[in-house]
């Protein structure tokens, strides 16, 4: 044995920490009335709800949970991506359009929207990228949190994957939806001007 070595091997104390976890949240009744009472610290409950998510334990509410504790850094984020999508469809919409083609200057005005349609997927895509490690600066200090709590790397990249994917629907649903209304107005719009 190490000196400085308390017997525990890397694994046995991951999964200490992992029963001593799953013992606190045994405890759901007492949990769930200090968060409705508000007694209990914004990184204890994204904690448990980080748990939850990892473990499948009310997976979703877990990972709604850990949104909503942040959602001083996730509303915006989740609006830019929602306008994002709205316009990226609202473009590719109108250049597909095919009564544009019996429009005076028609083609000029196709190729524009298409090199448009791509400008705009381009930018998208920075964009995002550039958002989503904003948000992730921003939660640094969680983040390390949960890995000296004894959460890995991987359980931590799960936790993060599930929640992008939530959020990736949100933004992708209302996004086409916000389009779909916009795209109508847009295009009648664009009848009258031409």
């Amino acid at each position: 044995m190490k000196a400085g070595d308390n017997g525990f091997g890397e694994s046995e104390l991951v999964e200490e920490i992992s029963r001593n976890m799953q013992e606190a949240l045994s405890y759901e009744e007492e949990v769930e009335m200090m968060l409705e009472a508000n007694d209990m610290p914004k990184t204890v409950t994204n904690i448990i709800a980080a748990h939850q998510v990892m473990y499948g334990e009310n997976g979703i509410y877990g990972m709604i949970r850990n949104i909503k504790n942040n959602q001083k850094f996730y509303v915006p984020y989740l609006i830019t991506c929602i306008i994002t999508v709205a316009m990226y469809y609202i473009i590719g919409s109108i250049a597909g359009n095919s009564a544009l083609e019996s429009m005076r200057g028609a083609e000029s005005l196709i190729m524009i929207l298409k090199v448009g349609t791509v400008v705009v997927g381009i930018f998208s895509v920075i964009f995002l990228f550039y958002t989503n490690s904003f948000l992730m600066k921003r939660r640094k200090k969680e983040l390390g949190l949960y890995n000296m709590l004894g959460m890995e790397k991987r359980h931590i990249a799960k936790v993060l994957f599930w929640e992008t994917i939530y959020l990736a629907v949100i933004a992708l649903v209302a996004g086409i939806l916000s389009g779909v209304l916009l795209y109508k107005g847009i295009l009648l719009l664009l009848y009258k001007i031409l």
